[in-house]
């Protein structure tokens, strides 16, 4: 049986729309580093974690697109 097969039967919910969360809150006074924030994957987690209320800091190889992604975070 496979994990979806078995995901089905006990009901949970394998769709990955149905699986993005919003903003919940509950980081704030906590500071976080995101390694690679400039782009991709970092860029991400280090917009979710402000929305959620930490203090971001974050570093990659370019300044271009840490600039682009500051103004990213800022916004969430």
């Amino acid at each position: 049986m496979t994990n979806q097969q078995t995901n089905q039967q006990s009901g949970e919910n394998t769709d990955p729309k149905a699986m993005r969360t919003s903003p919940t809150g509950g980081l704030e006074g906590a500071a976080v580093l995101v390694t690679g924030g400039g782009t991709g994957i970092g860029r991400a987690c280090a917009v979710r974690l402000a929305a959620d209320g930490a203090a971001v800091t974050i570093s990659g190889r370019t300044e271009a697109s840490l600039n682009d992604a500051v103004a990213i975070i800022t916004a969430a």
